[in-house]
């Protein structure tokens, strides 16, 4: 996986935001589905998903040769499967990293993860483990099968249902409140003379700050070097602050307001 895809899975994590890695069965497939760690699970090609789509393997795979680094990274995922079982799965593995020389720790039970890579050793990497005669079922193969077989809307239809069914077997709750906000906008719903009074405050705001907002923008449109940009957007704030909060209409409204809301006793 590339530090770009780790820096997904690593924001994934920490937000607590449901995810899983679709991927090939091949080589390249299980490495991505490895890398991307314990906290995000691979619903990609397996006999389940298969079944569900009443294929076999040989309506779909094709023979292919994986990369020297892709063998070697799904035998390392293998022997770690395998020093689980050594282990029956409990207590810590600690080792030194080949590649960046760090001192890793990591329980043994997370290597029953790795089981249907295990599972899968001699036809993802062909029966010598050496990349000849190695198969593989791409995704894309699975989804032209059904194409065929079940026509575009159909094809559409059972194949969401099945990423739906496994993406509920991982989580079967999540949070919409990132996306639905329980505070929406509900100027529109507020009676007219209301919105109507809010409006003219807005656009008065608009038309006593527009020469200075002008002056500003030319300003921001050539500066020599750079500027703290925070520092300016409060200058820029207080300076059109400055406008309206000393402006003489908006005075005698405020006052006038006041006068009502004391009169029907909305200050309390």
């Amino acid at each position: 996986m590339t530090e770009y895809g780790k820096e997904f899975v690593k924001a994934f994590t920490e937000e607590n935001v449901s995810a899983v890695s679709f991927t090939d069965l091949d080589a390249a497939g299980v490495a991505i589905a490895a890398g991307a760690g314990r906290g995000i699970p691979r619903i990609g090609v397996t006999d389940e998903m298969l079944e569900y789509f009443e294929l076999n393997r040989n309506d779909v795979d094709e023979e292919y040769t994986p990369t020297k680094s892709q063998i070697t990274r799904v035998k390392k995922l293998v022997q770690k499967y395998e020093l689980g079982l050594k282990h029956n799965f409990t207590g810590i593995r600690k080792y030194e990293d080949e590649e960046t020389g760090e001192w890793i720790e990591e329980p043994y039970s997370n290597y029953r993860d790795y089981k249907y890579v295990y599972d899968e050793l001699e036809y993802i990497l062909g029966p010598n483990h050496d990349g000849r005669h190695a198969r593989r079922i791409e995704i894309n193969s699975v989804k032209a099968k059904l194409k065929t077989k079940l026509g575009l809307e159909k094809y559409k239809e059972k194949f969401w249902s099945y990423v739906e069914k496994k993406l509920l077997e991982f989580s079967p709750t999540r949070d919409y409140s990132r996306i639905i906000s329980p505070m929406p906008n509900l100027e529109l719903h507020k009676p007219d003379p209301i919105r109507r009074f809010n409006q003219y405050i807005d656009n008065y705001v608009v038309s006593i700050t527009n020469d200075e907002r002008i002056k500003i923008r030319k300003e921001l449109s050539d500066v020599n070097g750079f500027l703290n940009v925070k520092d300016k957007q409060r200058e820029t704030e207080a300076r059109l602050g400055k406008i309206v909060s000393e402006d003489k209409h908006l005075k005698e409204i405020a006052n006038a307001l006041e006068i009502f809301m004391n009169e029907k006793g909305f200050d309390k």
